[in-house]
């Protein structure tokens, strides 16, 4: 005896395709979302991994380069006078633009500039003061661009310092010290923080250096 079998009806079809979105209803609905606290894990995972990345960074070039890293500029004071005048279209351009400066961080473009490094790895995911480096502002012609291939052009373009681990130093002829003293067995080295400055007052001044 032949069976005779026939296809799915277009009303089929539709109560299918009704308890299907019915289901992905409840589902949504009774997923709850990720929490302020899940979120945070996130966002300390990142910095955690942005800083590995920019440690093995400095140790790669390093090991370039007979063990040290060499400085642009010597400071303990990383946002100190960073400005769009400081970008250049070459290391040696930003080395020449910084000369007698203090802006600390500009060092790291030595790692970018090598390739060692993104720039975007100095964005911290809870920086909310960050701004991404704008090559041009309105109206700059494509010839500016070039020109600034290479520096920071203001403090809210990176959220981790370059710090100098200084014990105190001197302001205004006033003794200021380091709230993030980090002991002499940090001599004649530096640390990157994840925070732009320790300092409260935004400080070292001028010529707290590595020496």
């Amino acid at each position: 005896m032949a069976i005779r079998t026939r296809g799915f009806t277009l009303r089929d079809l539709l109560v299918v395709l009704a308890i299907v979105s019915t289901l992905a209803i409840l589902v949504t609905v009774m997923t709850p979302p990720p929490t302020s606290l899940c979120l945070d894990a996130v966002k300390r995972a990142e910095c955690m991994a942005n800083l590995n990345y920019i440690g093995k960074a400095f140790t790669m070039y390093a090991d370039e380069e007979n063990g040290r890293f060499p400085l642009l500029w010597s400071t303990g004071r990383p946002e100190a006078d960073i400005a769009n005048s400081d970008s250049a279209r070459t290391i040696e351009q930003l080395r020449a633009n910084l000369d007698g400066r203090e802006a600390a961080m500009q060092n790291v473009w030595l790692l970018i500039d090598k390739g060692l490094i993104i720039e975007d790895a100095f964005q911290c995911p809870s920086d909310k003061d960050y701004r991404p480096r704008r090559f041009t502002q309105p109206g700059e012609s494509i010839a500016v661009r070039m020109a600034n291939r290479v520096g920071w052009r203001s403090s809210e373009n990176f959220s981790y310092g370059l710090h100098f681990p200084y014990k105190s130093t001197t302001v205004d002829g006033r003794t200021v010290d380091n709230p993030a003293y980090l002991g002499p067995q940090m001599k004649r080295s530096f640390v990157i923080m994840a925070d732009k400055n320790p300092s409260q007052n935004n400080e070292p001044a001028t010529g707290v250096g590595p020496d």
